[in-house]
């Protein structure tokens, strides 16, 4: 128990400085290429319904990339 404990204690931190970043076209971020470059260690990217024409993106950082409604890369 005490082992548990101290895993919530040192965990629940770094979960709760984990922001949700939102790209579209009617958001204040217009393209993933920006997202990932300002997105941090465990920061998820919500790709809105579109089309984006990122050329290549090389992600370096452990986030999450998700795409609502079928956008297009």
């Amino acid at each position: 128990m005490k082992v548990r404990s101290l895993l919530y204690s040192l965990l629940l931190p770094l979960l709760s400085s984990a922001h949700t970043l939102r790209v579209g076209t009617d958001q204040p971020l217009h393209s993933l290429q920006a997202a990932v470059q300002q997105a941090a260690n465990g920061d998820t990217i919500v790709l809105l319904p579109g089309i984006y024409r990122e050329g290549r993106i090389t992600i370096t950082k452990s986030i999450t990339l998700l795409g609502i409604g079928l956008p297009v890369l």
